[in-house]
């Protein structure tokens, strides 16, 4: 595993000739091994990585989000290859919102192009999909970080050897043992060493440690024997970084370089065996020595000792490190058992009302003051009175074009008592029915003749005329399609209302849709009329729907379909975010177990005699947790979680898994 680091900074790329020693870039770590390469950040030190070595497909895992770690991302030319593949993914968050955040980012007003859009080979996946993408060759973990807006730090173990990355972190007491595990065994540690002891009193909340605390961990771990050797040259290696790179005076440097050299004897004194105790031991009494000048390295006798020691390295031939003694390992197992498994879909959405209506206004006017008043919440009967627009400008013109039909039929009766005696009195009886302030009656029956006639007069034309206002009058009132609740109102009493203007919402409670996208491939599964359980993320309480529609159409951005699912409840409300698990397929024989548990080559670990043997299984199904898995047997005992560190042959005690 070849390790590189292309960036160690913060905030901002730093450039320039006094900057060399430490490197002008801001975050960005490479591991390379011989069937991977990955990246932890990329910040600007991304920019001069050559990606896609050895037509490697590259892996990119984010810490988090701030700009020093992604700043980089977009001006490697190398990511614009084509016919290589590029994962980026973050344990921070799912990969919807790792892809909304960064395509924010890299668009609109914040950068020129839209990375995302002109990178087809990109893709953003869960970190547990690019954690199994690499088993088998490199071994990935997180753990959480305290740092503003969140951070996580990971682990890389492959071939034996584990790096630990930790940036970003305000070290906390409660952190300690739960750091201390997740470092342990590790050959290589990053450790944010951002501020000083000084610098830190001033600066908490803001999401970074100092050199100091990690200086403290190594003398913590020295208090352990079995740990106390390493931490001893892991810190000699911290006074001599901190007082060469860190340390700006000599008084300070001077401090350093005296607990290095004190430190140095001690532990050669008790670790003779140590030629790496002797080497940092002899870096730091060369600093001493250089700091403090020649006439106080001669009164040390310095040379003296830097030959003395030097020889004993040269001619020790260390001893390998004494490993930890072999522990048996406490693993939990479970027996398996094939039995049908339902493969259910996971899937979010918001409630709507099944019935639902938006209120709009056809007509321009006043609105006016009416009991109950236009307000959210208010509930209605089927037919009742919601709102009213003042009418009374278009009522008076309504009355007088009844007015105007009243006339124009009375200028008529003479000739028809004349020409048509029959007709006559029909329409003298219609005439004496007509009220101006009543809807206009319906016209008498009348045969061809008469019809002639009174259309020639106009009359007929009228008549519909006025039909059109007298409906259009009921537009004023608007009413109650069904029975249910004004869900919101737009506008107050005493608007100025205008024609197709929007005034509310108004739903039928408690009959509601879920709409759910679900993955093309799963569609075809799912038959209407199917019964689906519905939980509000909220509170947990289940409900019961069936599957009412299923859409047509595919969405090209997402590659899902819309599937809807009717609920009725009085419990129920709008808007509500609820988790619905739909029945896609089933299986028969079959065994679920967490997808974490399979390796890249398609392995399981099974339990023989108390130890651990992969196995060759037949994955038949995914979901986001779960593989389904055909061809075990029942009876047969197999890991029941990712065990860290395992291999085939390896010693362990099975305890009995139970969920509960």
């Amino acid at each position: 595993m070849r390790f590189t680091i292309h960036g160690v900074r913060g905030s901002v790329p730093t450039p320039g000739a006094d900057f060399v020693k430490y490197g002008g870039n801001t975050s960005c770590f490479e591991i390379e091994t011989p069937e991977s390469q990955i990246f932890c950040d990329a910040g600007t030190g991304f920019r001069s990585a050559k990606l896609f070595r050895d037509q490697k497909d590259v892996s990119v895992f984010f810490t988090h989000f701030h700009h020093d770690h992604i700043q980089g991302f977009p001006f490697n030319s190398d990511l614009f290859a084509k016919g290589r593949q590029i994962s980026v993914s973050s344990a921070l968050c799912d990969k919807t919102e790792t892809r909304s955040i960064l395509e924010s980012y890299y668009s609109g007003c914040f950068f020129p192009v839209n990375v995302f859009a002109s990178l087809g080979h990109l893709e953003v996946q869960n970190f547990e999909e690019m954690r199994l993408a690499l088993e088998g060759e490199v071994d990935v973990q997180f753990i959480n970080l305290e740092h503003p807006g969140g951070a996580v730090g990971y682990s890389f173990v492959s071939a034996g050897k584990k790096i630990v990355i930790l940036l970003d972190n305000e070290f906390q007491d409660f952190q300690q043992d739960e750091l201390a595990k997740f470092c342990e065994d590790s050959d290589l540690l990053i450790w944010d060493g951002m501020f000083t002891k000084e610098e830190l009193k001033t600066k908490s909340g803001w999401g970074h440690s100092s050199i100091d605390q990690a200086i403290d961990q190594f003398l913590k771990a020295m208090k352990t024997p079995d740990g106390e050797l390493e931490a001893g040259e892991y810190l000699l290696k911290c006074y001599y970084y901190k007082g060469k790179f860190v340390s700006d005076n000599n008084d300070t440097k001077k401090e350093i370089f005296s607990k290095g050299k004190s430190l140095g004897e001690e532990l050669i004194d008790h670790r003779p065996q140590s030629a790496a105790a002797y080497y940092w031991y002899l870096v730091n009494l060369g600093s001493w020595a250089e700091i403090y000048g020649t006439m106080s390295a001669a009164k040390e006798g310095v040379a003296g000792i830097m030959r003395k020691l030097s020889k004993k390295i040269i001619d020790s031939n260390p001893p390998p490190r004494k490993k930890a003694k072999n522990t048996v390992k406490e693993v939990y197992t479970v027996k398996v058992k094939n039995e049908p498994y339902q493969v259910q879909i996971p899937s979010k959405g918001v409630l709507q009302a099944y019935k639902r209506i938006r209120i709009t206004a056809r007509v321009r006017g006043v609105m006016e003051t009416i009991t109950p008043l236009f307000k959210s919440g208010q509930e209605y009967r089927s037919g009742q009175i919601l709102t009213k627009i003042e009418p009374s400008e278009y009522r008076a013109n309504v009355i007088s074009q009844r007015a105007s039909l009243y006339n124009l039929i009375t200028s008529i009766l003479p000739d028809l008592q004349l020409d048509f005696p029959n007709a006559y009195i029909q329409w003298n009886d219609y005439l004496k029915g007509f009220d101006l302030e009543k809807p206009v009656p319906r016209l008498p029956d009348m045969e061809e003749k008469v019809r002639l006639f009174v259309s020639g007069r106009g009359i007929i034309s009228s008549y519909y005329s006025l039909q059109n206002l007298e409906n259009t009058l009921t537009f004023y009132e608007i009413k109650a399609p069904f029975s249910g609740v004004l869900v919101s109102a737009n506008v107050t009493e005493g608007s100025l209302i205008s024609p197709g203007q929007e005034l509310g919402e108004f739903i039928a409670p408690g009959d509601y849709e879920l709409m759910v996208a679900l993955p093309k491939s799963y569609v075809s599964k799912i038959a209407k009329g199917s019964s689906v359980k519905v939980k509000s993320i909220d509170t947990d309480q289940i409900y019961s729907g069936i599957v009412s529609r299923i859409n047509a159409k595919v969405n090209s951005k997402t590659q899902s379909v819309e599937v809807y699912v009717r609920m009725s409840d009085s419990r129920l409300k709008e808007g509500m975010y609820m988790e619905a698990d739909i029945n896609a397929m089933e299986f028969s024989n079959v065994f679920a177990l967490d997808r974490g548990l399979i390796n890249g080559s398609q392995q399981i670990y099974i339990v023989k005699d108390n130890k651990l043997i992969l196995r060759k299984v037949n994955p038949i199904h995914f979901t986001e947790t779960l593989a389904i898995i055909r061809g075990l047997n029942d009876g047969e005992e197999i890991v029941a979680q990712p065990l860290i560190g395992a291999y085939s042959g390896m010693e362990i005690n099975p305890i009995p898994y139970n969920k509960s």
